[in-house]
C-alpha cells in the first residue's frame, strides 16, 4: 500500500532505489544502481544530501562505486521517507487499502 501510495504522488523511486540496495551492489551493478538513481542525468534521482552526492559522484568517476557509502544512502533515503511520505501516507491510508 504504501509503494502505491509513493507511485501516487511520483516518489516511487525512492522504494525502488531501497529495493535494489537491499544487498549492496557492487561491480556492474553498482553502477548501473548511480546511473539509474544517483547520477544527475537520471529520470529517477534520489534526493541524497550533497556530501553523500558528492562522494557518490568522486567514486563513479574514479571507477570505485564499490566503496561508495551504500547504507548511508539507504539511511537517508529511509529517514527522508519517514518524515515526509510515510506520514502523508499515514493521512491518507485509508485511501491505499
Amino acid at each position: 500500500a504504501f509503494h502505491k501510495f509513493c507511485v501516487s504522488e511520483h516518489s516511487d523511486e525512492n522504494i525502488r532505489f531501497l529495493e535494489v540496495t537491499a544487498s549492496k551492489p557492487t561491480g556492474a551493478a553498482a553502477q548501473k544502481v548511480y546511473d539509474a538513481f544517483i547520477s544527475n542525468k537520471s529520470s529517477m534521482q534520489v534526493n541524497l544530501t550533497s556530501a553523500t552526492f558528492a562522494i557518490f559522484h568522486k567514486a563513479a568517476t574514479e571507477k570505485k562505486l564499490d566503496a561508495a557509502p551504500w547504507d548511508t544512502a539507504r539511511s537517508e533515503i529511509l529517514k527522508m521517507l519517514k518524515a515526509d511520505s510515510f506520514t502523508r501516507f499515514k493521512a491518507n491510508i485509508d485511501k491505499f487499502l
